[in-house]
């Protein structure tokens, strides 16, 4: 159960990231 928490845990900061470094592309693009 631990593994697969620290799994998910995971997945949902790599999402947060790449969802971050999105929005920041999409922010540099419209300048």
């Amino acid at each position: 159960i631990g593994i697969d928490s620290k799994l998910i845990i995971n997945q949902q900061r790599q999402n947060l990231i790449l969802s971050i470094f999105y929005i920041i592309i999409l922010y540099l693009s419209e300048i």
